[in-house]
């Protein structure tokens, strides 16, 4: 395993054996990364799907433990489908979200091994102050839906400081064949060979 941190290049070759997980708390710009440096064929976009899977579930919340867990196991259904599919037709595929639950990642990677040969950690972590300047600007425009809710800045806060330790130990995408931690999304070129 590689752990490099703060790249300026990162250079991916194009494999359908090559998945790209997105990882980092809400508001460190996962999605918008990723729609900016891959080519949107290859996104499998975890929110998008998530929000889907609600609207079409008939539950009026996700704040019941047992709609979340049902929503969020229908949700995983149709990535793994989709991640199924994608390595058949696709050059390469990118998660644009994974969870920050340490735990949840090992058994991810664990699964994607039996059909991916190079999985890449993509770990945005950029400085709390940006993270609360995205959530906010996120918060104010968002349209909510009935039910969905956004954590509190309190939890993305702790989230983001456990998040950080784990990169300190190097135990956060110990199980990636390469993890790279991105400090500052906007000083990034990813080149696809």
């Amino acid at each position: 395993m590689k752990f490099i941190e703060g790249p300026k290049t990162i250079r991916i070759k194009r494999n359908s054996g090559t998945v790209i997980l997105l990882a980092g708390v809400q508001g460190s710009g996962k999605s918008f990364f990723a729609r900016n440096h891959f080519d949107k064929n290859c996104i499998i976009d975890n929110d998008k799907i998530f929000i889907q899977t609600f609207k079409s579930s008939g539950f009026s919340n996700v704040f019941s433990d047992e709609d979340f867990d049902e929503i969020y196991h229908r949700t995983q259904l149709t990535v793994s489908s989709m991640l199924e599919g994608y390595r058949k037709i696709r050059p390469y595929t990118v998660m644009d979200s994974i969870g920050y639950k340490f735990n949840q990642w090992a058994k991810l990677i664990d699964d994607l091994r039996e059909d991916y040969s190079n999985i890449i950690i993509l770990i945005l972590q950029p400085s709390i102050q940006v993270v609360k300047k995205q959530f906010e600007e996120r918060e104010k425009n968002k349209n909510l839906i009935p039910g969905l809710f956004s954590p509190d800045l309190g939890h993305i806060f702790f989230s983001w400081h456990i998040l950080e330790k784990a990169i300190r130990d190097k135990t956060a995408g110990k199980d990636a064949d390469i993890t790279y931690i991105i400090r500052n999304p906007k000083k990034v070129n990813i080149v696809i060979e």
